[in-house]
Order: C-alpha cells, then sequence, then structure tokens
C-alpha cells in the first residue's frame, strides 16, 4: 500500500486519503472489553477532493 511517512509523527499517511490525522497518545482509559484511546493531534494532511463516507446506526452514508 503507498504511503508517505508524516512530519509530526513518522506515521504512515496512506495515499489517496481524504484526509489524516498524525497523533500523540495522551492517555489510555479501559471502558469495559475495550479500551479509549485519546490523543492530542500534532498535524492534519488534506488528501483527495471526493466524497467520504459517514457510519451511523449501522450503515454508511456518503458525504458529498
Amino acid at each position: 500500500i503507498p504511503f508517505k511517512r508524516g512530519e509530526a509523527s513518522s506515521a504512515a499517511i496512506l495515499d489517496r486519503t481524504l484526509s489524516a490525522l498524525e497523533c500523540q497518545t495522551e492517555n489510555i482509559y479501559s471502558a469495559g472489553d475495550h479500551d479509549l484511546v485519546v490523543g492530542r493531534v500534532l498535524a492534519t494532511h488534506l488528501g483527495l477532493n471526493d466524497s467520504g463516507l459517514v457510519h451511523r446506526n449501522s450503515e454508511f452514508f456518503a458525504v458529498p
């Protein structure tokens, strides 16, 4: 999968995405059978100018 390294964190930023966030983990909270990870945004990346998807109530919806 083609990617580049982010300047703020060296995280892999996938090519051909609508957007990406580079984050630093601030805290991890136990939430029953899973963990909730809270991160501080270090950098944002805008990619393709295209429609996206939103997942709500177990369904996907196009975002123009």
